[in-house]
């Protein structure tokens, strides 16, 4: 699953893994890989401690 959304994404398997790991990364890389999903940034961003 990693490699393959790291080709389609054109993200680094390593900063892919870095990303599951719990880290951060940019909104640039965010936009790839939500559009490679075809979804919206907001689907994949977690919003910890966030009440509506």
């Amino acid at each position: 699953m990693i490699k393959d959304l790291a080709k389609k994404s054109g993200v680094s398997r390593q900063t892919i893994s870095y990303i599951l790991s719990g880290k951060g990364c940019s909104m640039q890389v965010i936009y790839k890989i939500a559009t490679t999903l075809e979804t919206e940034v907001d689907h994949i961003v977690l919003k910890e401690g966030f009440d509506e």
